[in-house]
């Protein structure tokens, strides 16, 4: 009774092709009556498609390093990362880095964010860069830059620079568009270039 209802039970799932001849799951055996009055057909269903999983989504993640925290060594993330600690040594991100902590060493990311921070080491931002309240030294390199700190190093934008009326630059700027706010504080050279397409 029980491998009948098991056997219902995986038919409904369309799991398994059952025959009523020899099986383990089929019913229990007829009588010689039985037998000669009904003909067994064969339930043939046939096999299921596999259905391919689908890859689970990968969730907007975002890694945090908190204030209490040192680390002595690289960093190196596949995901974002938010950085309130302290970190001696290069980081690698190919997410976005948010900076309130500080760092000593390179920091490479695709979007980033510093404010409050203190950094000694070159910045790379594949898109951009956003600096506010912060100490910097350290060459920076980005497509677009908003800078409203102290830097004491070299920036290169290959879009856009904007210069903040709170910014302190000592180094030298390049970019394709600039834009200097009143009272900010440049002590560098300026190139402007055209921007190639």
């Amino acid at each position: 009774m029980e491998s009948s209802v098991f056997r219902d039970y995986l038919k409904k799932l369309n799991l398994f092709a059952f025959s009523t001849s020899s099986s383990a799951l089929s019913t229990p055996k007829t009588t010689t009556a039985e037998k000669k009055t009904s003909t067994p057909e064969a339930v043939s269903t046939p096999a299921p498609t596999p259905i391919a999983p689908k890859a689970p989504e990968k969730p907007n993640t975002v890694s945090l390093f908190a204030a209490d925290i040192v680390i002595e060594g690289s960093v190196f993330s596949d995901s974002d990362i938010r950085i309130e600690g302290t970190i001696h040594g290069d980081i690698e991100c190919k997410g976005n880095i948010e900076l309130s902590g500080s760092v000593t060493g390179n920091m490479t990311g695709q979007n980033i964010l510093i404010t409050g921070a203190k950094i000694t080491g070159d910045i790379t931002a594949a898109e951009s860069l956003y600096t506010t309240d912060s100490e910097i030294v350290g060459n920076l390199f980005t497509q677009t830059a908003d800078i409203n700190s102290s830097v004491k190093g070299d920036i290169t934008a290959s879009r856009m620079l904007v210069i903040r009326k709170a910014a302190s630059v000592k180094g030298n700027i390049s970019a394709a568009s600039i834009s200097i706010e009143e009272n900010a504080l440049l002590d560098g050279s300026v190139c402007v270039y055209q921007e190639n397409k």
